[in-house]
């Protein structure tokens, strides 16, 4: 577990950041706790130098390739579940208005 500068483990140190917010008496002490604990979340969650935003790419890249595995796993739908899509997508309301 990493330490901090005075050899403190990180969840040692979100801990006591945790109880200083809550232990804070006016409205200036919790905003100054809860910007030090805010600080030091984002320091160690900042996993292996990825920032939040380029986590997303990861995201993106392991979405395709799950969307890719699960569509070549699965079989194909039968003529008559792709005929009712074709049926639906197909406009239809203009013939349905004239009709009533």
């Amino acid at each position: 577990m990493e330490a901090d500068d005075n050899g403190r483990s990180n969840l040692a140190r979100f801990a006591e950041l945790k109880a200083a917010l809550a232990a804070a008496a006016d409205a200036e002490a919790q905003k100054a706790a809860a910007a030090a604990l805010d600080a030091h979340a984002r320091t160690i969650a900042n996993w292996w130098g990825i920032s939040n935003l380029s986590s997303g790419i990861f995201g993106l890249i392991v979405s395709f390739a799950a969307t890719i595995i699960v569509s070549l796993l699965t079989a194909a739908p039968s003529k008559a579940v792709s005929d009712m899509i074709d049926s639906i997508r197909k406009p239809g309301g203009a013939i349905l208005f004239e009709e009533k």
